[in-house]
């Protein structure tokens, strides 16, 4: 990414872009990140994990015969995105930074059916006129809300949820990703830090919370990410222990 637009401040999707490996972040965002390595240095194996997710996620579209994918708060689609594994599909990817956006059209330049959307999806009118302009009136997508669920409160992610149920016809297939930390000294940690570098909240949550928040979405599959590993992947079979783990779920429209 050009320096000669070198921004002020950390951006935690140029920072997550960081730690992937990614060459689409700033020196600001690289500070930013290692001060996170160093303070929870499981946070690479988990940022990876949530990109290795992504490509579950294609599968599971695939397989279910869903070629139309709503891809929240995406970050740049560089390596290991939706448009590697579903080049055929259409798809409408959303970030609410514009610096973002336009770093992700440049990379999109070509890939037919695929647009990328400046919209922060807690503003869920914008959101609803974006998908029935994208996809016509209640399509069946494929949703990703992958990466994304921590920096929503519980109240939010209610919302977004019976939103995005609203929008989408039956059999529609929403993918998530949390991010849990297995002891509360290093979720105390990453939150403050969280709000020290980013000036903004950071919200930790248990997997057994997500049926009644996701609700009228079905939860059917649950499990840490590493568990959905298949032989060959770049996931380990067995999970890390490093004080963060990585879930990944599945959630039907009925």
């Amino acid at each position: 990414m050009s320096e000669a637009a070198e921004p002020s401040t950390p951006h935690a999707g140029r920072m997550y872009d960081y730690v992937i490996g990614g060459t689409h972040n700033f020196q600001v965002d690289r500070i930013a990140a290692e001060q996170f390595v160093k303070l929870v240095p499981s946070v690479p194996l988990a940022a990876q994990q949530n990109r290795s997710f992504l490509k579950v996620a294609a599968e599971w579209w695939r397989r279910d015969g869903i070629d139309r994918v709503l891809d929240l708060g995406s970050g740049p689609p560089t390596q290991g995105h939706l448009n590697e594994y579903m080049p055929e599909a259409q798809i409408l990817y959303t970030d609410r930074d514009a610096l973002t956006v336009g770093y992700g059209r440049k990379i999109l330049n070509g890939h037919d059916g695929h647009e990328y959307l400046e919209l922060d999806v807690s503003h869920t009118e914008s959101l609803g006129a974006a998908v029935s302009q994208e996809f016509g009136d209640n399509p069946r997508l494929g949703i990703g809300f992958i990466g994304l669920s921590y920096f929503f409160s519980d109240e939010a992610i209610r919302e977004l949820a019976r939103t995005l149920y609203s929008l989408s016809a039956p059999d529609s297939v929403l993918a998530m990703t949390l991010l849990y930390a297995t002891d509360e000294e290093t979720a105390a940690s990453l939150a403050a830090e969280y709000a020290r570098v980013i000036k903004s909240d950071l919200y930790l949550r248990a997997p057994d919370e997500l049926p009644v928040l996701l609700a009228p979405w079905e939860v059917v599959s649950s499990r840490q990410v590493q568990r959905y590993a298949r032989e060959g992947d770049s996931l380990t079979a067995e999970p890390q222990d490093g004080g963060l783990e990585m879930h990944g779920v599945f959630a039907i429209h009925r």
